[in-house]
């Protein structure tokens, strides 16, 4: 490419391509100086719409017929949702099925929310057990990745419905397939299941179910408020800092996560289309993103509140660099750093699992103090203001702040101190090295 500079709407033209179509993929393009310094080059520009690929497979009816019979039978049934229902736009879709059956969702890996996660049927993200409901006869996946659900399916009939021809049936065996558009195929279930039963029958069997969902999933959600809410001291407890951000930020807001765990914020933002959003990784643990990202979520919603909310040691990755474009560019984002100097899901996996450095109290990787970083110093060197909170006290004031400075037009940092929880908590060895001390001259 780097001779061919006509040839540079044709690789634009590929990556949309890749990124738009689905399955979707990430794409990465790089254009060399000397090309887009070449004068007089033509080329031909074709219109967005002329490479848009429609999306519109149709379910198999027969099998569309066989899920809802499945669907009607099970005494408790269970839906997995994943990435695609986002992406085909089939999260009303799913919500209207779910009430329809009154069955419980789940949720899958995801880098957005695919049911509305404060929803009375919502479960939240579900890994290799599930708290409710007790057993499951009928496991529905719906555009999302099996691992992780295991135990659930175990006895259960499975049905898949999915986009990608690769995913269906590949490790479990299905009772029913369907392979097409997400939304389409949801609105050919939902009428196969009215046409199976009528309105009293359907009402009947979905009632109690949704009821007792409600119940259990409203019991826990205001437990969790409740906790957070009176959880108070120094360090911060990092579920009273989310529920704080969440009562104060827009209806609106866009959640950026690059934390270990999802849950925690798919516990505390409720994401829905008429409420915040969510947009974060997919199913891999990569680290050193989340800052850009947001810097990105800002220029494509700019009339959206915008929050990274990153670990400590997620920050450390080398994202400083992408503070410089916010501080220039005036992008008004406010990056939240969970700092509780530890790479929480590396200790416990190190010292909650009986390896012989946890039975020692040695964790190698994840204590990261010593020194212990003040983020709001590296914002400082890109003029970008922030504040250090160190206990609940300065928790709410600093946050109204921020959001003030957003509303100014500039970027903020929150460097809130967090404690550390679950396995190896309070542990800050590290094997110490000083290269320092090994030199023979003092230069």
């Amino acid at each position: 490419m780097s001779h061919e500079p006509a040839r540079i709407p044709e690789w634009v033209r590929n990556a949309v391509k890749i990124s738009t179509a689905l399955p979707c993929g990430p794409t990465y393009v790089r254009f060399p100086r000397n090309v887009l310094y070449r004068e007089n080059v033509r080329s031909t520009v074709f219109s967005g719409k002329a490479f848009s690929i429609p999306a519109n497979l149709q379910a198999d009816p027969k099998e569309i017929e066989r899920a809802a019979k499945v669907l009607l039978e099970a005494q408790s049934p269970l839906f997995f949702v994943g990435r695609e229902v986002t992406q085909m736009n089939a999260r009303a879709s799913v919500t209207k099925l779910a009430e329809l059956l009154g069955a419980p969702v789940g949720q899958g890996q995801s880098w957005g929310c695919d049911f509305p996660n404060f929803h009375p049927l919502a479960l939240g993200l579900m890994r290799n057990g599930l708290r409710y409901p007790k057993t499951v006869d009928c496991f529905f996946n719906i555009g999302a990745h099996f691992p992780g659900a295991e135990r659930v399916t175990r006895g259960a009939k499975v049905i898949h419905a999915s986009f990608d021809p690769e995913a269906i049936g590949r490790n479990t065996a299905l009772t029913a397939g369907l392979l097409g558009n997400l939304d389409q195929t949801l609105k050919q279930l939902i009428e196969a299941v009215q046409s199976l039963g009528s309105p009293q029958q359907l009402k009947a069997r979905a009632e109690t179910r949704r009821a007792e969902c409600a119940a259990f999933t409203k019991a826990v959600r205001e437990g969790r408020l409740a906790v957070a809410k009176r959880a108070s001291g120094e360090p911060v407890p990092w579920y009273r800092a989310l529920a704080e951000i969440n009562e104060l930020a827009e209806p609106d807001a866009v959640i950026v996560p690059e934390i270990a765990l999802d849950e925690h914020v798919l516990n505390f933002f409720p994401f829905a289309d008429d409420a915040k959003l969510k947009i974060g990784r997919t199913t891999g643990m990569a680290l050193g993103w989340g800052v850009g990202a947001s810097a990105g979520v800002k220029l494509a919603l700019p009339d959206r509140q915008v929050i990274g909310i990153q670990g400590d040691g997620s920050f450390l990755f080398g994202q400083t660099d992408s503070l410089w474009t916010m501080s220039r560019y005036h992008i008004p984002v406010l990056l939240v750093v969970l700092n509780n100097r530890s790479y929480e899901a590396t200790r416990w996996r190190v010292m909650g699992r009986g390896t012989a450095a946890g039975k020692a109290g040695r964790d190698y990787i994840s204590y990261l103090g010593d020194p212990d970083v003040d983020f709001t110093k590296l914002a400082a060197a890109y003029n970008i203001g922030g504040e250090v909170v160190q206990n609940t006290d300065q928790l709410r004031p600093a946050i109204q702040k921020a959001f003030r400075v957003l509303r100014d037009g500039r970027p903020y940092v929150l460097d809130i101190h967090t404690r550390t929880s679950g396995a190896g908590a309070h542990v800050s060895w590290y094997p110490k090295y000083s290269v320092a001390e090994q030199r023979k001259r003092n230069v």
